[in-house]
């Protein structure tokens, strides 16, 4: 089961930049939360689509087609109609149906024009990769975990990431008629939820399905 989930709305207008004076603001301190919900049990996934890893100090696994998760599209973008440039987001979550609970691994990467499918799946390619920024639109991968209450994210709050790792260690072939692919990674990260709170996610691993389609 397949179902689409976009996270952000294509502009197609362009961007007015305002300009003016503020305030300067006292930084923000997160706060590191007390490690609650997030999974239990064994973290060795039976399923060829999943995520495994130490989320909030607690073992966790979603396996697609079991416990009620299944594949769903993560993508959207920031289209300048001026310039045509266009700033693509691009990944998959496994999502639980019946609570929400998810976690969405992302790759973010601006293009001179809009990327075909072929420069898609170039947003994949093995190797090590560093934290983006959708907001700044700066490139990487953004990391996302809903736990059923509070949405997670790398580049919420501060946002800061050192001593963070995210590589993808393997990218299956381009199935040119369903521009489907999978793809297989490890990563480790803070995640915010933009009100001064961070949660980690430690020894992951995933293994997805990713849809060039969109």
């Amino acid at each position: 089961m397949k179902k689409t989930k976009q996270l952000v709305v294509l502009m197609m207008s362009i961007t007015l930049i305002a300009t003016g004076c503020s305030k300067e603001e006292e930084p923000v301190v997160e706060t590191e939360v007390t490690p609650t919900g997030g999974g239990g049990g064994t973290t060795t996934p039976s399923t060829t689509y999943y995520f495994t890893g130490t989320v909030n100090g607690n073992n966790t696994l979603y396996e697609v087609g079991l416990n009620n998760f299944y594949t769903a599209d993560v993508y959207g973008g920031n289209y300048n109609g001026n310039t045509g440039e266009e700033f693509k987001k691009l990944g998959t979550s496994i999502t639980n149906i019946t609570n929400g609970v998810s976690f969405d691994v992302v790759m973010m990467f601006n293009f001179p024009a809009v990327p075909t499918a072929t420069q898609k799946y170039g947003m994949f390619a093995t190797g090590t990769y560093s934290y983006g920024n959708e907001s700044s639109m700066i490139n990487g991968t953004q990391i996302q975990w809903f736990d059923g209450t509070t949405q997670w994210m790398s580049d919420l709050g501060t946002g800061l990431q050192t001593g963070s790792t995210f590589s993808i260690t393997e990218r299956g072939a381009y199935n040119s008629s369903t521009s489907i692919f999978t793809v297989k990674g490890t990563l480790s990260c803070n995640l915010y939820d933009g009100s001064g709170n961070m949660i980690t996610v430690q020894n992951a691993s995933f293994s997805y399905e990713v849809s060039a389609a969109n």
